[in-house]
């Protein structure tokens, strides 16, 4: 009877070790597509070539690229560290200082991230239902004092344990059900909102272009508006989705493990496949922010170009020749002037084309 229990402990062991090394090299892996993706943005964001990245926007979304950069410099090494160790030495205690702090830093990250894409939602929506407010209270200097306050919020929330003495069962609960869920749920709302606002403020333009101008437009700025307008609900939808794929599965395994009658190695194995997924979103988040619109890649094109002589785009149209002074903004229309211009894309920023012309071979 031993024996038998013997070798069933040791199969599993070996298959806790086999899944553990495949993690390891999934996490790894990962934490360097963070780290490129999101410290591409960061060094674009801060030379700014064409320089319209210092909008309320653009300051949140480098706040959040923040966040994501230091999840998968610190964070996922850190959850490499912590499966390699427990394959040296099975007994957690032994690494426990360690676990709490990689713990506290995913909180302080996670956190900040889904507050940051929360309060970016909000500017947005604020934008689209009432420039004139957004005008009088937002800001780039407002945008970094709310960035400020996100990872001081977030840092102070995760070491309440070490400062109050709370339960730490109380803590992961109320983490997991505040920041994890509640936050992303209401991301998710708040970006359908976003997409019914910016579906009627488009069609009150269409109305008012075939009312007043249509002769002025043209069936070519139409064409650039509506294809602006497809591409903003596009980026709408996949953050939404995005959201619901990779952070609601982690927070109902997370839910099965802190609440289940036990912790099986099957609990541990979803537990891990889940924040894999998860993990991904901040990997993700820069091609669903920014790189998606023509003015961060247009950014990033010249960044490169003057980072490394080497590089020289060879696909046609990604270098570009500006009919305007590169140390003004991009020119906006008359009738959004006061709209940032990371949410002119049903209405300004196709336009930028009409601005600018392939350079010649």
């Amino acid at each position: 009877m031993n024996a038998t229990n013997s070798s069933v402990d040791n199969e599993e062991y070996y298959d806790f070790r086999t899944i553990s090394e495949v993690f390891m090299l999934g996490f790894a892996l990962l934490s360097v597509a963070t780290v490129l993706n999101n410290g591409m943005f960061l060094w674009t964001f801060y030379k700014d070539p064409l320089k319209c990245l210092r909008t309320p926007s653009a300051i949140f979304m480098a706040g959040l690229s923040i966040s994501n950069f230091l999840t998968g410099l610190i964070g996922e090494p850190a959850v490499v560290i912590i499966i390699a160790l427990s394959l040296v030495n099975f007994e957690v205690k032994d690494i426990d200082k360690f676990y709490r702090f990689t713990e506290a830093f995913f909180s302080v990250t996670i956190t900040s991230s889904f507050l940051i894409m929360l309060a970016l939602g909000i500017v947005q929506y604020l934008l689209i239902k009432n420039p004139r407010v957004y005008g009088k209270i937002v800001s780039p200097k407002s945008a970094i004092i709310g960035v400020i306050f996100i990872f001081v919020y977030s840092i102070f929330f995760a070491v309440l344990p070490e400062m109050t003495g709370i339960d730490i069962f109380v803590f992961y609960a109320v983490e997991l059900a505040v920041h994890n869920t509640l936050l992303t749920v209401m991301v998710v709302i708040l970006y359908i909102m976003i997409y019914f606002a910016f579906r009627r403020l488009a069609q009150r333009h269409r109305d008012a272009d075939l009312n007043e101008n249509a002769e002025e437009q043209g069936p070519v700025t139409d064409l650039h508006r509506r294809q602006a307008e497809k591409e903003f609900i596009y980026g709408t939808i996949m953050l939404a989705v995005i959201l619901i794929i990779t952070v609601w599965p982690y927070c109902i395994i997370l839910f099965i493990a802190l609440f289940g009658k036990e912790f099986s190695l099957t609990v541990w194995i979803a537990w891990m496949v889940s924040e894999f997924v998860m993990m991904w979103k901040f990997a993700v988040d820069p091609f669903v922010f920014a790189w998606r619109l023509r003015k961060y890649r247009k950014s990033l094109i010249m960044v490169m170009q003057r980072s490394c002589s080497c590089f020289r785009p060879t696909v046609p149209g990604a270098t570009y020749q500006r009919h305007f002074s590169e140390t003004t903004a991009v020119p906006a229309q008359s009738e959004t002037s006061d709209l940032d211009n990371d949410m002119q894309l049903a209405i300004n920023d196709s336009t930028d084309a009409t601005n600018e012309q392939p350079a010649s071979a």
